[in-house]
């Protein structure tokens, strides 16, 4: 198995827990631990299986940027070329036939290694790859790219008696969701679900407007369920303002207006261990801080800030870092040497998502402190409310000339 972002989800200690328990090995070249001085606890830079007297080794490489985006505190992550490299020559000296690499993003080494037979074969799943305009189409005929959610890919190696020739490969893609399900496994999964179920649906409440939580509107606008969750942090911690990055509602789904809604949609929604956090901040950590929340708006990047509390102008035409014009706050412009108290989770306020500016921000007491999960908060207030019934949103939309996608602020 090939690291990507997504294990990080509860951070390098669970990491580890669940590398231990796994009955295969977990791999990645470019991980260092700075406390061991070596790799991930558990997690191996390479593995070698062998089939028939032939050996094939498999590493992978992880963007530098994960550190960024799941606010690591302990571990570092390598620079992939090169870490990739030295985990190349290593398999290379325990005499691997085939040499296979796995990876999580646009490199633009990964082609140069494929043609001169630095590698054998390279494999990449990425299911918002078309987001991305600085991806370039593979064109080495064993570089791989998977994009969508249900594909995988089915690999015949056939190997030549003479080791100077090269390894063929037979490519067939494939969806798994048309796969029949193995009958013990199966099993096993519906007696989990038929127990997890007596506790996943338990009616909370339901919705009196539509909760859109579709991808492409979380992470570009202003939405209802976004506004529900930082109107409701601000509530709990009587903070000045609340924000929460887009990346931490998930679902991508539509609660129709009349839906019940169930612990489980909670857990769909808001899947991550988050705590709520009382920051106080300035005016210009708040400008920072918006300036990084659409500063990849082109690309539904997470760190699209659903707010409470105050109102931004931008503009997405203009460059990266340069396009908040004002913020709002009760009407008034916001100065930067203002102070506020902002609440939002532990994790941006770690830093992720590249929120660095407000790693460091005190952290402030209020009345219902505690170490209170936010999709335990957000649950426990659906349940009091019994609906949630928000008015439609006042948006005034901007559009620059030439440009087709709506500014909210």
């Amino acid at each position: 198995m090939a690291l990507t972002k997504r294990e990080f989800s509860y951070f390098e200690d669970e990491l580890s827990l669940r590398a231990y328990e796994a009955a295969f090995p977990m791999v990645s070249a470019n991980l260092f631990d700075p406390l061991i001085q070596s790799s991930l606890d558990g997690v191996n830079r390479y593995a070698v299986i062998s089939r028939a007297g032939k050996r094939i080794g498999v590493t992978s490489v992880i963007s530098p940027d994960v550190k960024t985006e799941y606010a690591l505190k302990r571990l570092d992550i390598l620079a992939p070329e090169q870490a990739l490299l030295r985990q190349i020559q290593t398999l290379k000296a325990a005499k691997c036939d085939v040499i296979v690499v796995l990876y999580d993003a646009y490199y633009d080494f990964i082609e140069p290694m494929l043609q001169q037979g630095i590698i054998d074969l390279a494999i990449r799943k990425d299911e918002h790859y078309v987001l991305n305009e600085n991806n370039l189409p593979p064109e080495h005929p064993n570089n791989i790219v998977l994009v969508g959610a249900s594909d995988a890919v089915v690999i015949d190696v056939t190997l030549a008696s003479q080791s100077d020739q090269q390894p063929t490969f037979a490519i067939n893609t494939i969806e798994i969701n048309t796969l029949s399900p193995q009958a013990d496994i199966q099993l096993q999964e519906t007696e989990y679900l038929h127990r997890l179920n007596k506790l996943m649906n338990v009616v909370l409440g339901k919705t009196a407007t539509d909760l859109d939580m579709h991808r492409l509107i979380i992470r570009e606008r202003e939405a209802v369920i976004g506004n529900f969750i930082a109107d409701v942090i601000r509530q709990y911690s009587n903070a000045d303002i609340a924000f929460i990055n887009s990346g931490n509602i998930r679902s991508d789904s539509l609660l129709p207006a009349g839906s019940v809604i169930r612990r489980q949609d909670i857990a769909n929604i808001l899947p991550y261990r988050n705590n709520v956090v009382k920051l106080q901040i300035t005016g210009s950590i708040l400008y920072e801080a918006m300036e990084n929340s659409v500063s990849q708006l082109e690309y539904s990047n997470g760190r699209f800030l659903q707010i409470s509390g105050f109102s931004v102008e931008f503009d997405s035409q203009a460059p990266a870092g340069k396009r908040v014009k004002q913020i709002f706050v009760n009407g008034m412009p916001l100065t930067k040497d203002k102070i506020l108290t902002a609440a939002t989770s532990d994790y941006m306020a770690n830093g992720g998502d590249g929120y660095s500016t407000l790693d460091g921000a005190p952290r402030l007491k209020y009345d219902n402190y505690q170490q209170v999960q936010l999709s335990k908060l957000i649950a426990d207030e659906i349940r009091k409310v019994g609906v949630i019934a928000l008015k439609q949103l006042k948006v005034v939309w901007l559009m620059s000339t030439g440009n087709q996608r709506h500014d909210v602020p």
